[in-house]
């Protein structure tokens, strides 16, 4: 009896010390993440300086996005980010409308430029494509179920700055308080 509780509870403390490795890990997967996936996606260096999934809490932020400018392109970058934070309702995750109680995001700095008649962001709209099948959208087989719906309660953006040349005469800069 003595050996098997001794065996259960050093199975209770791995698990735990397991779980508590995984969870401290998972604000840098969730950086790696956007990262890769952001530079794969987009075609252009992509960068975040932290990431943080608060699993109890149900929210998600993140600081410092960089989209960068595709070659041939001299302005800063293409996208930048402050701050990005959501907050889901656990409990809707599962029903048909998730529901978000807040999305924020703050500091968002665009360079719209355009140089020898190609522009930054249609090389990177041009880069989206290769995730598009160039089959017509057909119609979904009926699956039994609903689709889900999504409500955001409370939507911030703020501190918007947008750049933008496209015309080929004095680069323009439009501020946006809030929205």
């Amino acid at each position: 009896v003595k050996v098997l509780a001794v065996v259960a509870i050093v199975l209770v403390v791995a698990v735990a010390v397991v779980a508590a490795v995984a969870l401290s890990n998972l604000d840098r997967a969730a950086k790696v993440a956007i990262q890769r996936g952001g530079t794969y996606a987009l075609g252009v260096p992509t960068t975040l300086a932290s990431a943080d999934i608060g699993v109890m809490s149900g929210t998600f932020t993140m600081s410092d996005l960089n989209v960068a400018n595709p070659e041939g392109f001299d302005t800063p970058h293409f996208l930048a980010l402050g701050s990005g934070n959501v907050r889901v309702s656990y409990g809707s995750l599962m029903e048909d409308t998730i529901i978000l109680p807040e999305l924020t995001l703050s500091s968002i700095d665009v360079y719209l430029d355009k140089e020898d008649g190609a522009s930054n962001y249609q090389t990177i709209l041009d880069n989206l494509k290769r995730f598009e099948s160039g089959d017509a959208p057909k119609e979904p087989a009926p699956s039994g179920g609903k689709s889900k719906k999504l409500i955001i309660e409370k939507l911030e953006i703020s501190g918007i700055v947008v750049h933008a040349d496209v015309i080929g005469n004095q680069p323009t800069t439009v501020n946006v308080d809030a929205i």
